[in-house]
């Protein structure tokens, strides 16, 4: 095992495995799909190809242009996110502005 990655004996099958540095088989399905990285429920975690949540739907269907759980997914509520969001911004603009100017 090396810092870019390791080599693994399967005696199985008598092949050679590669893997990158966080330890994901260098398999098709990972390359073309991403990662899920899963908690299962006796605190252990499992990574499998494909369904990455936090990802943008690349190829994936056109309801909304990202998959994050955070964001409202009704379009009012969206509208909500967006404009609360620009006015806290433009609130701590005005407000650093004022500290700046004296």
């Amino acid at each position: 095992r090396g810092p870019n990655g390791a080599f693994w004996y399967d005696p199985e099958d008598e092949l050679w495995r590669p893997y990158n540095a966080q330890l994901l088989p260098l398999l098709e399905a990972f390359k073309t799909s991403g990662f899920d990285t899963r908690h299962r429920e006796d605190s252990s975690s499992t990574t499998l190809p494909g369904g990455n949540t936090m990802n943008v739907n690349v190829g994936g269907p056109a309801e909304t242009p990202f998959n994050l759980p955070s964001l409202p997914s009704a379009p009012l509520e969206m509208l909500l996110f967006i404009l609360t969001l620009m006015a806290v911004i433009c609130i701590a603009r005005v407000g650093i502005e004022k500290r700046f100017k004296r």
